[in-house]
């Protein structure tokens, strides 16, 4: 999820976005070997990209490659969730800009979608109890619908498409992330009942669920294409709440999931609106490389969540996150000359919160974002690398 959060003197908590840049020089084309240029003994700060010339056939999944050809030097950009996706056998930009397309086939009001990317989203132009969204992924489809939900008009900027007034006093909004379709019920006072449901169909697909309170949509052949993530809520004051369960349940041969959030909590005079139940829908086939752990949950392993937290919390305790970048495909022979690593925090209030310090610290032992947990996380250097705030 695209959460994060800064509280002053209760907790903080961050969640990032990364991206690791590499100044490589080399002196020759890049078919065949690629020899060392002479060493540079002066530190290189990493080029600004928008002024070289991006190398197509060097892209992956999650990085860019670029060419500064007065210095034959090349910027190689790793990111931590896919920025291209495959067409035609080609890589290309994700973007997931929700635009006006042609009517699925099935249902006219399918006619809003995201632009490119590995998966379609389709929205419908007005919220239906049993199917607002679908979700597709080569052969296999998820969509759903919020039950009892008023049909309202959608409205469209950017990656988000909002539904006000789903209910009373809520509205219903989606994000499309690069691999992720992030939704949120957002309550501007106090609901009037603590318990929704969600109508599910499938395609090629059935569902279960998992071990931490997910709901897991697989194949017959086990393998998952698509999780429901256990939601949490939090309010304007920034106070979290993980009390928030998930069910399925099968009845007259239909498919729903019931959320339930604490009541007490969402009733508490202490409640700033507005509140935020927030699950995610996550596209599942890539390798995840990043992961946090929680003091509080020692056992515990978030390599599925959608968030990064770092810092003290009051739900997680102290927590940690752990990134780690594939850097395979940098160019034979090369010379590493700088490193970057960009980190950008976000807010879910105020948006951009760049008042916390982090520190940035090479891990040295072997890990896996699939198993790591606070009881058994990897040992750190003891070298920090020195950090820019601004």
């Amino acid at each position: 999820m695209t959460v994060g959060k800064r509280k002053q003197n209760r907790y903080k908590f961050v969640l990032w976005s990364m991206i690791f840049a590499l100044l490589v020089s080399i002196i020759t084309p890049l078919q065949g070997s690629i020899a060392v240029a002479e060493k540079n003994e002066k530190s290189e700060s990493i080029k600004n990209v928008k002024e070289l010339k991006e190398l197509d056939e060097l892209r992956t999944e999650n990085s860019k490659t670029y060419l500064d050809t007065k210095t034959r030097e090349y910027v190689l950009e790793e990111y931590t969730e896919p920025i291209h996706y495959k067409k035609d056998k080609e890589w290309e930009n994700i973007n997931n800009e929700i635009v006006s397309e042609k009517a699925e086939s099935d249902d006219a009001d399918l006619s809003v979608g995201n632009k490119a990317n590995k998966y379609k989203v389709k929205f419908s132009k007005k919220s239906k109890e049993n199917r607002t969204i679908r979700i597709k992924k080569k052969d296999k489809q998820l969509e759903f619908g919020l039950v009892g939900s008023k049909k309202v008009n959608g409205v469209a900027e950017k990656n988000r498409m909002t539904y006000p007034s789903v209910f009373s006093n809520a509205d219903l909004i989606f994000h499309v992330d690069n691999n992720a379709v992030k939704e949120e019920l957002v309550f501007d006072k106090k609901p009037e009942k603590n318990q929704f449901s969600y109508e599910f169909k499938m395609k090629n697909l059935q569902a279960k669920e998992g071990e931490n309170g997910d709901i897991i949509f697989e194949d017959k052949d086990k393998n998952e294409f698509f999780v429901l993530t256990k939601p949490f809520m939090y309010d304007a004051a920034e106070n979290v709440s993980h009390d928030v369960s998930m069910e399925l349940r099968q009845e007259k041969g239909k498919t729903y999931v019931d959320v339930e959030a604490d009541e007490g909590w969402l009733n508490s005079n202490e409640r700033k609106f507005p509140i935020v139940i927030d699950p995610t829908v996550v596209i599942q086939d890539d390798t995840t490389t990043d992961t946090f752990i929680s003091s509080t949950y020692p056992n515990d392993n978030y390599w599925m969540d959608p968030s990064l937290i770092t810092g003290k919390q009051i739900y997680y305790g102290t927590t940690r996150s752990l990134v780690k970048f594939n850097l395979k495909n940098l160019l034979s022979g090369a010379k590493i000359t700088s490193a970057n690593f960009k980190l950008n925090s976000h807010s879910n209030i105020n948006g951009y919160d760049h008042s916390a310090n982090v520190g940035v610290y090479p891990i040295s032992k072997s890990w896996a974002s699939d198993s790591a947990t606070w009881s058994n996380q990897p040992s750190i250097a003891s070298i920090k690398f020195e950090c820019d705030n601004g």
